[in-house]
């Protein structure tokens, strides 16, 4: 090796190793948006875990699928690795687990992975919503889901994914659904505006990173994430609190502004909250009580349960807060697995 050449990066090893070795890709062609624009190919990576089960027809017949929340991708499905494995909700040896990569968030097609930029077409959660049914229905050959299981955002596109395609699952599991109204859509709404007031975004056709602006939205979402529990024991000091933040800064900074914006309007323009009523699939919402201020459980998950005709609650509590939905995920793990084995 050379004196000053940079080694090869490590093969991920363990779950994660296993996520990257079934990656795929599915491709569709002449993919006209909502809005009307039209690309000729769009490419959905997918990854997935266990094997699938066939009946005569060469249908499968024990997918789930899980559908990530906002800033991550398909393999965020490892977050979940608690609740992965025999004799938990997510048994491998029983189901075969399909984890796609969103249109729009990097891996699959985006502004920056297709190279387009700022021309890359708007898309809606209808969008993605149909790009997820295809990749299921057309290229997979699945007919019906087990169940969809949504984290975070990811759950409010499953929501959207049962009122277009209602026979889609038997039954859906949603974990601290972040909507985009009342406080929640202001949060967002700052984070889309620390991007467009960067002087270096120059409407999406930068030459180099509004990295300034990169790094503040997403620096300012942090503070959102956790309970007020957790900054007191984990963050006594405001040395210790800028550390953080400079870590959040710097994960900011490698991202690409117009994949953020693109998915920041995206949720934000989000119309589901009007048809909650009309979705007759089964849903459990998990909702983290006292702590998450994104999606909070007194204010906001027990209100849009009472709207769904076939809803029903779990709580517990995450000293994580909103990130509870993440890496707290076994807390539910039992009342997932009762809920899903319910499913006719």
């Amino acid at each position: 090796m050379k004196k000053n050449a940079t080694p090869p990066e490590k093969e991920p090893v363990g779950l994660a190793g296993e996520l990257k070795r079934n990656s795929r890709f599915f491709t569709m062609r002449d993919f006209t948006f909502e809005g009307g624009m039209r690309l000729p190919e769009v490419k959905i990576e997918y990854t997935t875990l266990g094997n699938p089960q066939r009946d005569e027809k060469g249908i499968i017949t024990n997918a789930v699928m899980f559908v990530h929340g906002w800033r991550s991708d398909g393999y965020a499905v490892e977050t979940w690795k608690s609740i992965l494995g025999p004799g938990k909700a997510l048994d491998r040896e029983k189901y075969f687990i399909v984890s796609p990569c969103n249109l729009g968030v990097p891996g699959s097609a985006s502004p920056s992975t297709t190279g387009l930029g700022p021309d890359f077409p708007r898309y809606s959660m209808g969008d993605l919503a149909r790009a997820l049914y295809e990749l299921l229905t057309v290229h997979l050959g699945i007919g019906e889901l087990k169940v969809l299981l949504g984290q975070c955002g990811g759950g409010v596109e499953c929501l959207t994914l049962l009122d277009r395609y209602p026979y889609l699952a038997c039954g859906a599991v949603i974990v601290s659904p972040g909507f985009p109204c009342g406080r929640s859509l202001a949060v967002l709404d700052c984070l889309r505006r620390l991007l467009l007031e960067d002087p270096a975004y120059q409407e999406g056709r930068y030459k180099d990173p509004p990295r300034m602006g990169l790094a503040m939205s997403y620096m300012a979402l942090f503070p959102w994430l956790l309970s007020f529990e957790y900054f007191e024991s984990q963050f006594g000091s405001l040395k210790l609190i800028d550390k953080r933040l400079r870590e959040e800064l710097r994960h900011g900074m490698v991202l690409d502004a117009n994949d953020l914006l693109w998915q920041l309007e995206c949720i934000m323009a989000d119309p589901i909250m009007e048809r909650i009523g009309e979705i007759k699939t089964r849903v459990l919402v998990t909702g983290i009580e006292r702590g998450d201020i994104m999606a909070p459980v007194e204010e906001m998950i027990k209100p849009f349960v009472k709207k769904l005709p076939r809803g029903e609650l779990f709580t517990y509590y995450s000293a994580l807060g909103h990130l509870g939905c993440v890496f707290e995920i076994d807390k539910a793990d039992r009342t997932i697995a009762d809920f899903i084995d319910s499913l006719s």
